[in-house]
C-alpha cells in the first residue's frame, strides 16, 4: 500500500519534471523566436510592406498596383513592388529587407550593407538611390508619362541603420517603412497642382493592362 509521503514525492518528482520542460520550451522560445520571425519577415516582406501600402491607399482613396511586371520597349522586362497614384505624384515603391547598417554616400555606385549575424560580413549592395532613379526613368519612358510626375521611394524595415546618410536625394526617397504613411501625407500637402482625374484613371487602366503579373493570375 502506498503512503502519502510515496503520494507527495511522485507529485514533487512530476512537477519538478513539468516545470523542467516548461523552462526549456520558454529557453527554446527566447531563442529561437527571434531567428524564426526574421525568417518570416525575409520571407514575406514585400507582402507586410504591400498590406501597409494598401490600408493606406484604402483610407486615402488611392490607386495601388501591386507587382508590376511588363517588357519594355527594348524587350527588356520591368518590375516595380509597388505603384501609388496619389493625387500629386506617382509613387514607385522598391522594397528592400537590410536588418543591419549601411555604410553610404548619396553618389557612390554602391552602399556596403552589413547585417546584424552573429558573424557579419560587409557586402556591396545597390546605391538605392541610383537603382530607383534609374528604374523610375525607364518606366515612366515605356508609360510614356514624364518623370516629374513620380517620386521614387526605397522602402526599408525599422532596423535598417544608415547612420548619417541623408535620406533623400532631391525627390527620391529612402523611407522606413514605420515613416511611410508620413512621408506620403507629407508630399500629398505640397502646394503644387493635383494630377487629371480623367488622365490618371486612364493610367491606371493602361499600366493594369500591362501588367504580365495581372495576367498570370487570371
Amino acid at each position: 500500500m502506498i503512503n502519502l509521503k510515496t503520494y507527495i514525492s511522485v507529485g514533487l518528482i512530476v512537477l519538478f519534471v513539468a516545470l523542467a520542460i516548461l523552462l526549456i520550451l520558454v529557453i527554446l522560445f527566447i531563442v529561437f523566436y527571434p531567428k524564426l520571425k526574421k525568417a518570416k519577415f525575409e520571407k514575406d516582406y514585400v507582402s507586410i510592406y504591400g498590406k501597409k501600402i494598401y490600408q493606406y491607399a484604402l483610407h486615402n482613396d488611392l490607386y495601388l498596383i501591386n507587382e508590376l511586371e511588363f517588357k519594355g520597349n527594348d524587350d527588356q522586362t520591368l518590375r516595380v513592388n509597388h505603384l501609388l497614384f496619389g493625387t500629386k505624384y506617382i509613387y514607385l515603391i522598391t522594397d528592400y529587407f537590410l536588418p543591419g547598417t549601411v555604410e553610404a554616400k548619396f553618389n557612390d555606385r554602391s552602399f556596403i550593407y552589413t547585417s546584424l549575424d552573429k558573424n557579419p560580413k560587409k557586402v556591396y549592395i545597390d546605391n538605392l538611390f541610383l537603382s530607383s532613379d534609374i528604374l523610375t526613368k525607364k518606366v515612366a519612358s515605356n508609360l510614356g508619362l514624364n518623370s516629374n510626375l513620380f517620386i521614387p521611394l526605397s522602402i526599408v524595415d525599422n532596423n535598417c541603420d544608415f547612420g548619417n546618410l541623408k535620406l533623400n536625394v532631391g525627390d527620391n526617397y529612402i523611407v522606413h517603412i514605420a515613416e511611410f504613411k508620413k512621408l506620403i501625407d507629407s508630399l500629398e500637402s505640397r502646394n503644387v497642382a493635383p494630377l487629371n482625374d480623367n488622365q490618371l484613371k486612364y493610367t491606371v487602366k493602361d499600366v493594369n493592362r500591362l501588367n504580365e503579373r495581372r495576367k498570370e493570375r487570371k
